[in-house]
């Protein structure tokens, strides 16, 4: 495209989302991303949705208990998405101190099993 610049548009990495998918959000309020901003494409971002904890059963290696302004939620790891980034304008908490160290165990399990 000669002449036009494109936009690409910065969401932070386990940047926390009200779910933008409203029949979704009852069973998955919320979505957490897990891209890091400097892999992420112009428009699209990897996310997982979060659940309250009462409503899954914990399993520390995929299903990742997490806290938000108190409130119990677990990251379901097993529901990656593909969203676009467009559909994230708020961001109503941030996860890095709680999801840094665990993401890489939750990915190798998920897809190594290990």
């Amino acid at each position: 495209m000669v002449g036009r610049i494109a936009a690409v548009l910065v969401v932070a990495q386990f940047g926390v989302f009200e779910n933008p998918n409203a029949k979704a959000r009852k069973s998955t309020p919320l979505i957490v991303v897990l891209q890091n901003e400097a892999s992420t494409g112009p428009s699209t971002v990897i996310v997982a949705p979060l659940a309250k904890k009462s409503d899954v059963p914990a399993n520390d290696r995929i299903v990742v208990p997490v806290e938000i302004d108190g409130q119990p939620f677990v990251v379901l790891f097993q529901s990656l998405a593909a969203i676009s980034k467009r559909l994230l304008t708020k961001p109503v908490a941030n996860l890095d101190d709680q999801l840094l160290d665990k993401l890489p165990r939750a990915i190798d399990y998920l897809f190594l099993g290990m």
